[in-house]
């Protein structure tokens, strides 16, 4: 009596054992698939300032937002498009012409993803020199190989010189890995070094999931 108790044991331990290795192989890798957008997925103040110091002075609130902001094929004007969840942490100062936006959000399906990605690709491809209430002008910009895929690029807003207002300058960075997306944005003065943006890119993707 005994050793049949004994072997039904360790067979219904072996069952539980296989079954359980069943389960840890389907499970999607990381998790960060599976889960909704949180604030720990985007760079903190902190992290945002050391790699942009001249922000440093700027007060970065923390919100949700799932709605992504694109290129529709009309280089002035750009539409929203709802992601599955998404969330954002920016802030500007209109007296030192300073502003920041971060963004990493998350669709239901991964052509979703690549769609809106795609969007950013062909507003640089398209609207290198366009009017937007200003002389505006798109240029591509190097950022290190991060993610399934990305893009940089630099907008320059020129106002017209009776106004006596200066240049607007932007550093923008798209990355998307699987379902999700990532966005930042960087608004200053003086052009924004790359190697400031590649700093702080590095960083935001690692944080993304």
């Amino acid at each position: 009596m005994r050793t049949r108790l004994a072997a039904q044991t360790a067979l219904t331990c072996l069952i539980a054992l296989v079954l359980t290795s069943a389960l840890v192989a389907t499970a999607p890798a990381g998790g960060a698939a599976s889960r909704r957008v949180e604030p720990r997925d985007l760079p903190s103040r902190s992290e945002v300032v050391h790699a942009l110091p001249g922000l440093k002075g700027i007060r970065l609130g923390q919100v949700p937002d799932q709605s992504v902001r694109h290129y529709a094929g009309v280089c002035s004007s750009w539409t929203w498009t709802e992601a599955r969840s998404g969330q954002a942490r920016s802030g500007d100062d209109i007296w030192s012409q300073r502003a920041f936006d971060a963004q990493v959000v998350q669709f239901r399906r991964k052509r979703e993803a690549r769609a809106v990605f795609a969007s950013y690709r062909s507003f640089v491809r398209d609207c290198g020199q366009h009017w937007a209430g200003v002389d505006t002008t798109v240029q591509r910009e190097r950022v290190p190989r991060l993610g399934d895929q990305r893009i940089g690029y630099r907008t320059t807003q020129i106002p017209a010189p009776e106004t006596n207002r200066a240049p607007r300058h932007f550093f923008t960075v798209v990355v998307r890995t699987g379902r999700r997306l990532l966005l930042l944005n960087v608004q200053q003065p003086a052009p924004t070094r790359r190697a400031q943006m590649a700093r702080l890119t590095r960083v935001a993707v690692d944080k993304m999931g």
